[in-house]
């Protein structure tokens, strides 16, 4: 999934801590979203100015001061200014999983799509502060290279100009590696990043929507079985009256083609989940069977109620088959239950958990992002 960077008071070292490991390059996904992409640049983020849309959603408008830009689909400019999902008002934050957050002085390669027709979007952003990104299993620099590599693959060159000021930019921002948050003793345990806010209630209700078929409701009550079996304060609870919706739909904000999405909003000053939504995207194939072209629904589901309890994408390569990995692959029902670092993340941030999870199924086809 797209990086995205820490909220306030967020310990997220995921996308923003770093989206965690890979088992297998993710090169046929850095050029799928490379050929999607209207433009590639690279910058500054100078300012984030979020506000109320006529919707009632907030979104946030982005700008980045340009270093340097990658395509020429973009006009060359000084600065930015481009809108994405998501953000702060006041007392209120709104978040959603398929859209990075941004935050001001972070140095960033943002891959913009054309989702509204006319308006670019932020569709991936990448760290260049040095730091290793596991989404692509490089560090920035050699992320860029890749990049002009795979443009060049298709006939388009970056000037000389052009990449001396890329790679300047990424030099003046690279940063001394963190220390390691790993125990050596159980790494596993490390696989967990926390997004901040959380529920203070401990009985949190949800409504499955008439637009999932009978087969996907079940495989949903499974994956929030799987949650509450943790005997942690928390707990979801499915009833027809209540206001947190679980539906499968068009994905109608942030990246559109996201698996899923988790939407919540939230109280910024006391970090208080307040309300969620799930949506399952109808442009995909849903089963519990595992057959090739179609996306596990329980496994997803759990991945996403992860995300409404306070869990984002983990770190390390080592977490690639932790469920809060950031992308799963088509027949893949392996991720149906919690791992030892999303227990661990959970226990964080909830208290106790007992029990485990052991690995079922198998799977493969591609990776994607959720």
């Amino acid at each position: 999934m797209n990086r995205l960077s820490a909220l306030p008071g967020a310990c997220l070292a995921l996308f923003l801590v770093a989206l965690p490991g890979f088992p297998t390059p993710r090169a046929s996904e850095l050029k799928r979203d490379l050929a999607q992409a209207k433009s590639i640049l690279a910058g500054e983020v100078t300012r984030v100015y979020s506000y109320y849309g006529p919707d009632g959603e907030i979104y946030s408008d982005v700008a980045l001061r340009v270093a340097g830009i990658l395509t020429q689909s973009e006009p060359t400019a000084a600065s930015i200014s481009r809108p994405t999902a998501g953000g702060i008002v006041g007392d209120e934050g709104i978040a959603y999983s398929n859209s990075p957050f941004f935050s001001v002085n972070e140095p960033v390669l943002v891959l913009l799509e054309e989702w509204v027709p006319g308006t670019l979007s932020p569709a991936s952003k990448y760290e260049l502060d040095g730091r290793y990104l596991p989404e692509v299993q490089m560090k920035g620099d050699n992320l860029l290279k890749t990049i002009r590599d795979l443009l060049a693959d298709r006939g388009e060159t970056i000037t000389d100009s052009e990449w001396s000021r890329l790679v300047e930019f990424e030099k003046a921002h690279r940063q001394a590696e963190e220390p390691s948050p790993f125990n050596p003793e159980n790494p596993l345990a490390s696989c967990y990043v926390i997004t901040g806010p959380r529920w203070r209630s401990s009985n949190v209700q949800f409504r499955l929507d008439n637009t999932l078929p009978a087969d996907m409701r079940t495989s949903i009550l499974a994956a929030v079985s799987t949650i509450n079996g943790m005997n942690l304060s928390l707990r979801f609870q499915s009833s027809a009256f209540g206001t947190n919706l679980v539906s499968r739909g068009s994905i109608t904000s942030g990246n559109p083609s996201a698996l899923a999405v988790a939407r919540y909003r939230f109280i910024p000053s006391t970090q208080t989940m307040v309300d969620y939504t799930i949506t399952f995207n109808n442009g995909y194939n849903w089963a519990s069977t595992g057959a090739g072209g179609t996306f596990d629904t329980e496994g997803v589901a759990l991945h996403e109620f992860g995300h409404i309890a306070g869990l984002n994408h983990p770190t390390p390569q080592i977490c690639d088959q932790h469920t809060m990995w950031f992308s799963v692959g088509s027949g893949d029902t392996s991720r149906r239950s919690l791992e030892v670092g999303d227990t661990a993340g959970l226990q964080a941030i909830y208290g106790t958990v007992a029990g485990g999870g052991g690995r079922r199924g198998g799977g493969g086809g591609a990776r994607t992002r959720r």
